[in-house]
């Protein structure tokens, strides 16, 4: 399939491999909603397209998608407008972000307990 084929879906689908690096939770939600979209639009030309890119991406044995990829197939295969699946990431990922703000909250401990500053040491002005 040529690139080029793919490249006006949406406009998202196009970027994919320029932010293809997927994290184990990412690809797994990845699946989740690809699953959900083959399911909910079996037959829709914009799902076609995004098949032959994941067939391109694994012939050539690159990353699997990520959650970006999948929210750009919904929303291409759901017709929604340009900039609808950003849209839906953004919100997505704030409802996660305060989630997890009242998780720590109602735990009493710090937000990311495993983080590590590894930046230089802070400079005391006495």
């Amino acid at each position: 399939m040529a690139r080029h084929r793919w490249a006006n879906c949406c406009g998202a689908v196009r970027r994919y491999r320029a932010s293809a690096i997927s994290c184990t939770g990412a690809a797994t939600r990845a699946v989740v909603l690809l699953g959900l979209v083959r399911r909910a639009a079996p037959k829709s030309g914009q799902l076609a397209v995004a098949e032959a890119v994941l067939a391109e991406v694994r012939r050539e044995s690159l990353s699997e998608p990520n959650i970006d990829f999948a929210v750009a197939t919904l929303a291409c295969a759901a017709g929604m407008v340009p900039g609808a699946g950003e849209a839906v990431f953004a919100v997505a990922c704030t409802a996660g972000w305060i989630a997890h703000a009242l998780e720590a909250c109602a735990g009493g401990g710090p937000l990311r307990p495993r983080a590590v500053f590894t930046g230089p040491p802070a400079i005391i002005d006495p």
